[in-house]
């Protein structure tokens, strides 16, 4: 190209104002390069605007525009001579802002800001009669452009608004879908990499998003799962908007849709963030997406079947990847195969040293050599490359390690690796993090609404009740061995149905414990042991003795192996053995507490367990403040079944009940939700009597000592008597000062007597 012609086009380029609108500015800065000018040249033109930002953005927008493109030199010369522009010979002309001739756009450029409050300002809500929405199958609530007619030069009056915002749920950004025409961005397409739109609910940690390239696919995803689908603009974004999402909440599960084209960027989007990515047709045709299916078949059933195929990349797929680290022959690479192949089954736990294993319903610690046989199943797909791969002295090499990799050291080197990759260590505190959901063989249920919901393996439950969901099950025989427990007292079997219920969560808010108390014969053990069935892996067996105090240190693997249990069940005590109040209050807390297997580390996890005590014997409580007696809900079980009406085989006609006992304890827990436990009458009445029964002073003051006016007590043989008292009754005597305080206290006044002091009001009852 000559001299004169990019002298020209330099003239062209200078005439031509350069604080025009980004998609204006752009088709400039490509006719530049179709005329031969460099990015010097653009960037000396772009300089001269108050919206420039520097040559880096200029190199970064132009740098890979070639001559070649579709804009042309004729459309620079084009614009130019809008802005009267004419070519006369050689002559250069006068930079555009020397010129005082009047530009087409006379008025200012309003900053993107302004243009996106006018946005905001000017939408009404869309219906599911708007033309797009229609033409795609999609859904009403968003938006509708009504305000003025032409942006930037764009007709968008009656367009489509989707409004684009961060994951601070900060709008950035709009995309315009006119009524006819190309979708437009009055903001320009410099968008954050987050920026997406979520159609149906709000990100949460725990849950499922599909990752789609447009609305269209996002309405059909939504439609057909009820689950979160995120738009990102363009198929060249959904790698970062995807990266953003899990950086951010590295516990939501990331589904990749891809069209007919993107299978291979999907999988590698998906092997980036620990996700899956759906399987499309081979027969697709290239930007045939989930929508068009939609859209041809007419079936959402057709759409969520092939949705919930989705699957992790395999071996196949790093193959088509090319991922170099997966395909090195060592034992990092063979580190990334275990991951790439059983990623979604297997987590780390770094605090007990041990690895957690995915069975198909619930997580579980790897006790059975699982990770290993994953491990062999690794190296042995190695052979599956060598035999794929079309280069001989390849394939021999590949064969070879994958006949080396089958080896112990190999193997243990393997997995020992596999712990360091990307999302596969898990801290306990992610475990069962959900207290509402509850793991069952049928699936999980929700117990805030009492029905099946879907869950995703990075809920990261761990238990599984021993009773199946089934809804609409009933509990005959259960329900008359409740009634004749308790007398048939209603208040009292209600109470016992919401405990139970609230002993489904992983939340101790109620922080109380269960005191289940009678003598023998009356089915406490038999209760128990029938919950212990319907609550499987939830519910644990404790000795009675790790709640009573304790002389010696108490060992900490008993509190580590409670984590994640909802009911903790111990059952009888000796008599005399006194509370731990301090453990009791410790456990029923709600706060976080510190524990270890034995030669693990310490690590810290709220107890989501509510404790169940069945004994004969009141254990001893020697605090009497409203901290240690508000925590004990007493249970009594006072009636006594005759010996010739005890049923042998009750324990296994209750367990057949089991799924009717779970729905009996879900239909508690949603009661539960709607009133609390609410403690009727007898119970607290039950409590308060145990506290009384547990204090020291008023069992003294009611066994020992008369009350009356003109009658006193020395104040030594009164505390000597005290002490007396404890000792033969297995309780603690309280000390000289703490006696006169409550002598004091309750109203019998202190006075000096011819021997010592004295007290009025009471004295010793004479032994009979």
């Amino acid at each position: 190209m000559s001299r004169t012609d990019i002298g020209r086009a330099i003239n062209a380029l200078m005439a031509i104002p350069s604080d025009l609108p980004y998609p204006e500015w752009f088709k400039a800065g490509c006719g530049a390069i179709a005329a031969g000018l460099s990015i010097d040249d653009i960037d000396a033109w772009s300089s001269t605007g108050s919206n420039y930002k520097g040559r880096p953005d200029v190199e970064k927008t132009f740098r890979n525009i070639t001559p070649e493109g579709g804009i042309t030199r004729a459309t620079l010369i084009h614009m130019a001579q809008q802005y009267d522009y004419t070519v006369v010979g050689n002559r250069r002309s006068s930079p555009h802002p020397r010129t005082p001739k009047k530009p087409r756009f006379t008025r200012p450029i309003p900053s993107s800001s302004e243009i996106l409050a006018e946005v905001v300002e000017n939408c009404e809500p869309a219906s599911a009669a708007q033309p797009y929405i229609e033409k795609k199958k999609g859904l009403p609530g968003l938006f509708v452009y009504k305000g003025t007619k032409t942006i930037h030069g764009y007709d968008c009056n009656g367009a489509l608004v989707l409004l684009l915002s961060d994951l601070d749920r900060n709008v950035v950004g709009a995309q315009f879908i006119p009524l006819e025409g190309k979708k437009v961005y009055p903001l320009g397409t410099k968008l954050p990499a987050e920026a997406c739109l979520v159609i149906g609910g709000e990100l949460r940690e725990g849950g499922t998003a599909y990752i789609v390239e447009g609305i269209g696919q996002a309405w059909t995803v939504h439609q057909a799962t009820g689950a979160l689908a995120v738009v990102c603009f363009g198929k060249g974004r959904m790698a970062g908007v995807a990266k953003a999402i899990h950086a951010r909440y590295p516990n939501l599960r990331l589904i990749i849709v891809p069209d007919g084209n993107g299978q291979t960027e999907a999988a590698k989007i998906a092997l980036a963030v620990g996700g899956v990515f759906v399987e499309v047709p081979s027969g697709w045709p290239a930007n045939y997406d989930i929508n068009d299916f939609h859209k041809e078949t007419g079936s959402l059933k057709a759409v969520e079947s092939m949705l919930k195929s989705a699957k992790a990349p395999g071996v196949a797929d790093q193959n088509t990847i090319g991922l170099e680290r997966g395909n090195t022959l060592n034992d990092s690479g063979n580190a990334a195969r275990l991951v790439t192949q059983f990623g979604h089954d297997i987590r780390w736990l770094p605090h007990i040293r041990k690895w957690m294993i995915r069975n198909g319903q619930y997580w579980e610690i790897n006790e059975d050599g699982a990770i290993e046989r994953f491990a062999t199943a690794t190296a042995a797909s190695i052979y599956e490359e060598a035999r794929k791969e079309r280069d001989a002295d390849k394939a021999r090499n590949i064969g070879k390690w994958a006949g080396s990799s089958l080896s112990q050291p190999r193997l243990k080197a393997m997995i020992e690796l596999a712990k360091s990759e990307l999302n596969m260590s898990v801290p306990m505190s992610a475990l069962d993090q959900n207290g509402m959901l509850l793991g069952t063989p049928s699936g999980v249920v929700d117990l805030k609404t009492g029905k099946l919901c879907e869950a995703t393996p990075l809920d990261y439950i761990t238990k599984i009740t021993g009773a199946p969901y089934v809804p609409g099950a009933t509990c005959p025989n259960w329900k008359k061995f409740i009634d004749r427990s308790f007398s048939g007292n209603q208040a009292v079997i209600k109470l016992v149905q919401r405990a139970v219920g609230y002993s489904l969560t992983g939340t101790t808010i109620e922080q109380l414990m269960f005191f289940i108390y009678g003598g023998g014969c009356n089915g406490k053990s038999v209760f128990l042991e029938t919950l212990r069935v319907v609550f499987g892996s939830y519910a644990m067996q404790a000795q009675a003795e790790m709640l009573m105090q304790s002389k010696g240190e108490r060992a900490s693997n008993d509190i580590a192996r409670l984590r994640g249990a909802r009911m903790v069940s111990a059952i009888e005590i000796e008599d005399g053995c006194r509370l731990s109040e301090a453990l009791v209050k410790q456990l029923t807390g709600g706060d976080q507490i510190a524990a270890r297997f034995l030669f693990g580390e310490y690590f810290e996890y709220k107890p989501a367990f509510k404790i169940w005590l069945a004994a004969n014997h009141k254990p001893i409580i020697r605090g009497d403040d409203r901290a240690i007696w508000r925590r004990i809900c007493l249970i009594p079980f006072l009636v006594t079944i005759p010996e010739q009406e005890l049923d042998k085989q009750l324990s296994s006609k209750l367990a057949a009940e089991a799924p009717g006992i779970l729905q009996w304890a879900i239909e508690g827990c949603l009661e539960w939700q709607g009133i609390e436990l609410s403690l009727p009458p007898e119970i607290i009445e039950a409590v308060d009597q145990y506290r009384s029964d547990m204090n020291v002073f008023h069992r003294w003051l009611d066994e020992r000592c008369e009350k009356g006016p003109g009658k006193s007590i020395g104040a030594e043989a009164a505390f000597k008597s005290q002490c007396e008292w404890a000792e033969q009754n297995g309780f603690t005597a309280l000390t000289n000062r703490k006696f006169a305080d409550k002598l004091l206290e309750h109203g019998f006044a202190k006075k000096r007597g011819n021997v010592g002091y004295k007290y009025l009001g009471l004295t010793l009852l004479r032994k009979s």
